[in-house]
């Protein structure tokens, strides 16, 4: 009687104990991991969902983003990748970072590298236009500098007053002009075309003067240099041998459009 009811007191606490074990599981439930991303991750999420470092240079990410490879020529730095330090060029299209100072890959302070245009060269890791100066032959006009390219194949500009039907300023030596006078400023003078000199020529002084300084200002701004007297030749002197007058005995059938050009020409030479 005794034995008996010892094994139902011991058969009861199985149960019980059974009862809260089946209670425990119930209340738990299925248990679930959280996605990786911005609020669980702090580094960078792979292609697995799972939560990585985030400094690796073939993982590199940051703020639960996902993980990225470095391109070449780059590294992870704080899950950012970067150029390393100390590149003073640029990079290129890998990612790699060059000297910088190329036409084809012309740049620095690791900026992505830039090809100059036909018209630039790579000047201090920047593009920079090139010209050419006046005199300098050419074949079009966006290769000079200041001006335009002339018929004749050289970079040149018009004087500023060139066609100006104003009257010309009285000047040391000289005399108030009507319709384009005779007068040239301080400093210019007058000489023969064919031998240089220290100051500029007034381009009122003679036909050739006008001519040459249509294309080539500085010689009525600066100095009547060799340049002014190779460029007289050409235009309106036999060589600058025959001397000045010789030069000119057909002057206006060789510029029939003289008068036209410079309509205040004639005022200078009644």
């Amino acid at each position: 009687m005794q034995l008996e009811r010892r094994s139902r007191v011991l058969a009861s606490a199985v149960l019980s104990v059974a009862a809260a074990v089946v209670l425990v599981v119930a209340a738990c439930g299925p248990t679930h991991e959280q996605a990786c991303g911005p609020g669980t991750c702090m580094g960078c999420c792979d292609s697995n969902g799972l939560c990585q470092t985030g400094i690796a240079d073939t993982q590199c990410g940051r703020q639960g983003a996902s993980c990225e490879a470095c391109a070449a020529g780059t590294a992870c730095n704080l899950g950012i990748c970067a150029a390393p330090q100390g590149c003073n060029g640029c990079l290129d299209g890998t990612g790699a970072c060059v000297a910088g100072t190329s036409n084809a890959a012309c740049g620095g302070n690791s900026e992505v590298c830039v090809a100059c245009a036909s018209n630039e060269l790579c000047v201090n890791r920047a593009c920079q236009k090139i010209c050419k100066d006046l005199g300098i032959a050419c074949t079009s006009d966006a290769e000079c500098c200041d001006g335009r390219c002339s018929f004749l194949g050289f970079c040149s500009t018009l004087p500023p007053d060139a066609g100006s039907t104003d009257g010309g300023e009285e000047g040391d030596g000289g005399t108030t002009g009507e319709d384009g006078g005779s007068g040239s400023d301080a400093g210019m003078g007058c000489g023969d075309p064919c031998v240089p000199m220290s100051g500029p020529m007034a381009i009122t002084c003679n036909p050739c003067a006008a001519q040459v300084c249509a294309f080539f200002s500085s010689c009525c701004t600066t100095a009547w240099d060799s340049t002014c007297v190779t460029m007289a030749s050409l235009f309106c002197t036999a060589g600058c041998g025959l001397g000045f007058d010789a030069g000119f005995p057909g002057f206006d059938g060789g510029f029939p459009s003289f008068d036209g050009g410079f309509p205040w020409f004639d005022g200078g030479f009644p």
